[in-house]
């Protein structure tokens, strides 16, 4: 049924979404692309937009959770799975950036986790974002 898999990664440690993601991947011997987007931190100082992600710390961190989400896959003897990691366009919310991303890989299907609780990337309101820009189904796991 599903071929191609997109898995929105939302923390460092092992996450429900994966998880799924993983289990119906190998459900329907479907190809795995793990997005983890790291989000953008804007401020306003003396009314001009600032970008305040450093280059240097995403990049850093991305290698970090890149890492840990390849060693995951390693684990689990998951072969030819794609990891990502990328930062939302100026604009763009971390929900419409993992919709945009499942659109250019060809997946027909995105798995997303929903935490409570605590800081999370998948907040409910990333979770609406993303069910309101993507054109595919989307599979929301909760932790």
């Amino acid at each position: 049924m599903f071929r191609h898999i997109l898995v929105a990664h939302g923390s460092r440690t092992p996450n429900q979404s994966l998880s799924q993601g993983l289990k119906l991947a190998d459900q329907y011997r479907a190809k795995v692309t793990v997005v983890h987007v790291i989000p953008r931190h804007d401020i306003t100082v003396g009314g001009l937009d600032l970008v305040a992600v450093s280059v240097a710390t995403s990049t850093e961190y991305g290698s970090e959770i890149r890492e840990a989400i390849l060693a995951r896959l390693d684990v689990e003897k998951v072969l030819g799975a794609t990891c990502l990691v990328r930062e939302p366009e100026l604009g763009m919310t971390v929900g419409r950036t993992v919709a945009h991303t499942a659109a250019s890989v060809g997946a027909d299907l995105i798995v997303a986790g929903s935490r409570s609780g605590g800081w999370r990337l998948f907040r409910n309101d990333t979770v609406m974002e993303l069910l309101r820009h993507a054109n595919l189904p989307v599979l929301v796991a909760s932790q």
